[in-house]
């Protein structure tokens, strides 16, 4: 088909374009219009093939596969952003639910790609609205919750899921979020009993994010020995060191957002700047200089690695601006991450 297409007299852009306009792509369905499309796409017509795409939809929202067309017509478009605009202006006209559906999906992950995290709660909540019992959609949604603020949504998200018939990689997920969850909410020792229920799985996954948070939990609490029980745990069974675990942690307040989101394929923050400016054996010295770096403007955290207490600034300039701005007000340090 797509050569015929090819060979039958080179048909113009434009007329190629002016048959489907005004000939009633209606009538075609998607296999066609994919036929097509990718014929003016080993032409290197991009910018056609979407519009080609485009005006099949219009004309056609009702189709089964056309959230199969959405899918290959939204990485047409200049970037993911647009990519996302793209389909949600497009996905409200689907009248197939399961083509709605799948395009919802697409949407959300996009949103989360590109850390509109806002748009993918959204995107999720109208998909839960049709389909209330989808337990990916509520993981998700509790992930996203949780990473923007909203604690208590997250943690009626995760209640709502509570006593389903989930499968096991659900569970699992579902037991992390709670987790995550009940840290948030100041409840430690529900977070760390949720997480030792899947210590020995998580090692069977070869996921070090459960023991990770052990750590960075004992280590929030100055927990000592604990947190150097998990240390050489991590550093036994994963090859994890200290250093790259304070990396991980991005000196934020545990769980940090690289940790809630790590349950979402694709989903990002965006990544501080993370600079190191002091490092003490005693935590009222580390509190001691954070007070006065903070009093300087600066955002500070203090990480306890379980042999020292650090000093850490975190900022969303880059890494030069940081460490200059640190110098002038008499605070050297020096880059820790990224």
């Amino acid at each position: 088909m797509k050569a015929e297409l090819r060979a039958a007299n080179r048909i113009p852009t434009l007329s190629l374009s002016l048959f489907w306009l005004f000939s009633g792509p209606a009538g075609v369905g998607a296999a066609d219009i994919l036929e097509q499309a990718t014929a003016l796409l080993q032409d290197g017509r991009r910018a056609e093939a979407l519009s080609l795409y485009s005006t099949w939809l219009d004309r056609n929202p009702a189709d089964p596969g056309a959230d199969q067309i959405l899918r290959l017509a939204a990485p047409l478009t200049d970037s993911p952003s647009e990519a996302a605009a793209w389909i949600a202006a497009r996905r409200p006209l689907l009248r197939d639910p399961g083509a709605r559906f799948r395009a919802g999906v697409d949407l959300a992950g996009l949103y989360e790609l590109t850390g509109e995290l806002e748009a993918a709660i959204l995107v999720w909540q109208d998909i839960l609205s049709e389909r209330p019992e989808n337990s990916e959609a509520l993981l998700r949604m509790g992930r996203l919750q949780l990473v923007t603020g909203r604690t208590e949504e997250a943690r009626d998200t995760v209640g709502s899921l509570s006593g389903r018939e989930l499968s096991g990689d659900d569970k699992y997920r579902l037991t992390l979020l709670a987790a995550d969850t009940d840290s948030a909410l100041g409840r430690e020792d529900r977070a760390e009993a949720s997480l030792r229920t899947l210590l020995e799985e998580s090692r069977r996954r070869k996921d070090p994010g459960v023991a990770s948070r052990l750590w960075f939990l004992y280590s929030r609490d100055d927990n000592v020995t604990a947190a150097r029980d998990m240390e050489r745990y991590l550093q036994d069974v994963f090859s994890l060191t200290p250093e790259a675990l304070v990396v991980a942690g991005r000196g934020q307040p545990w769980p940090s957002p690289a940790l809630i989101l790590s349950g979402i394929p694709g989903a990002r923050v965006p990544d501080p700047v993370l600079v190191q400016v002091g490092s003490f054996g005693r935590r009222e010295n580390a509190e001691t200089l954070a007070d006065e770096v903070r009093a300087a403007g600066f955002e500070v955290d203090i990480r306890n690695t379980g042999d020292a207490y650090r000093v850490v600034v975190r900022s969303r300039e880059d890494v030069e601006s940081t460490l200059e701005s640190l110098r002038s007000a008499g605070y050297p340090g020096f880059r820790l991450y990224p």
